[in-house]
């Protein structure tokens, strides 16, 4: 009797075993790889940052990305995936497990906005791009490009970050801040410098440091429209300083004007500043724009021309004169050019 006893307790027990078993297996698979609405519907979501788990469930819950808010919570637990789902803008389709849903969220895998930083703006400019795109307070972002503390941090030795703002086409979550987009930017142009700079062959006899040369290449940059004639200018810019002639750069004049860019006045080339090179000799104290990849390396690789002097001839080429004789021909030639083009137009109108 006994003995009848204990294998039926024993069975009874192995059955309680097997069902909960059975039961904790199916919660399991029930919480991670059941299906959330099948179907192929996209949707673009934000989660917003230090919101809980139960308000992420909610927001997934309402946008019909999951089906059961109880297993999508439990599965989370079972995935000690609590402190780890991130903030962002996600982009989530139905029919995904919940523990596929939780890898998205954990891995942080955002929806990216493209903005493109154009060559030879200055970094208030670039403030008001990232103002547009991001809903950034352009303020703010001027604020740090000229915070002293924030300066040391980037190990950038001047009044702003001016010069070190890469121009180039990016991709950021739209959850990025101000101070995230500067750093950003800022590293790199850290690493387009490291992998350039030992293979630049400025002369050696115009010693130049990286805040220098950064300073020559956004005046190569204001200056150039044709790629081709960017280590040119470089060039006459440093053959200049050789000289210990001033550098007398347009861009540098018209970096100390308010609004867009014009032709300069008499006047213009008087107003007393270290900025104004046809005032002071040598490079202006900073970058006077945030320079493109290919000024940088013009900078870096100038070609081993003698000339001192260039003039615009009005389709965006220059012409190159080895002294003042040379220059003051090539400037009269493009006057009596823009002249006739004047009266042509005015005939026109």
């Amino acid at each position: 009797m006994r003995k009848k006893t204990i294998r039926k307790v024993f069975s009874l027990a192995v059955i309680f075993i097997v069902c909960a078993l059975v039961s904790v297996l199916f919660a399991y698979n029930k919480a991670l790889n059941s299906v959330n609405f099948e179907g192929e519907s996209e949707k673009i979501i934000t989660i917003p940052k230090g919101v809980s788990v139960e308000k992420i469930t909610e927001i997934l819950t309402e946008n019909r990305i999951v089906e059961e808010p109880f297993w999508f919570k439990f599965a989370v637990k079972l995935s000690e995936s609590q402190s780890k789902l991130k903030a962002g803008v996600f982009k989530f389709k139905q029919g995904k497990t919940n523990k596929e849903l939780i890898d998205l969220l954990v891995d942080g895998k955002q929806v990216l906005k493209k903005i493109t930083i154009p060559e030879g703006l200055t970094y208030k400019e670039i403030a008001e791009i990232f103002s547009r795109e991001f809903s950034f307070n352009s303020g703010e972002f001027v604020r740090l490009c000229e915070d002293v503390e924030f300066l040391e941090e980037l190990e950038i030795k001047q009044s702003s970050v001016e010069g070190y703002l890469l121009p180039e086409t990016y991709f950021f979550p739209p959850s990025l801040t101000e101070k995230e987009a500067i750093k950003f930017l800022v590293s790199s142009f850290n690493d387009f410098w490291e992998e350039n700079f030992p293979h630049g062959k400025t002369d050696t006899t115009v010693v130049l440091n990286r805040n220098q040369l950064l300073t020559l290449a956004s005046l190569v940059e204001g200056e150039a429209i044709l790629d081709e004639e960017r280590a040119k200018i470089a060039s006459v810019y440093l053959n200049r300083l050789k000289k210990g002639m001033k550098l007398q750069a347009d861009p540098t004049v018209q970096y100390l004007l308010e609004g867009k860019p014009r032709r300069l006045l008499f006047k213009d080339l008087e107003i007393d500043s270290p900025y104004n090179t046809y005032l002071y000799e040598g490079l202006p104290p900073a970058p006077i724009n945030n320079p493109g990849k290919k000024s940088i390396l013009a900078s870096l690789n100038p070609a081993e021309v003698s000339y001192l002097f260039f003039v615009a001839v009005g389709n965006g080429s220059h012409t190159f004169s080895n002294n003042f004789n040379e220059h003051l021909q090539a400037k009269s030639k493009f006057d009596k050019v823009r002249r006739e083009v004047s009266r042509a137009n005015s005939k026109n109108l």
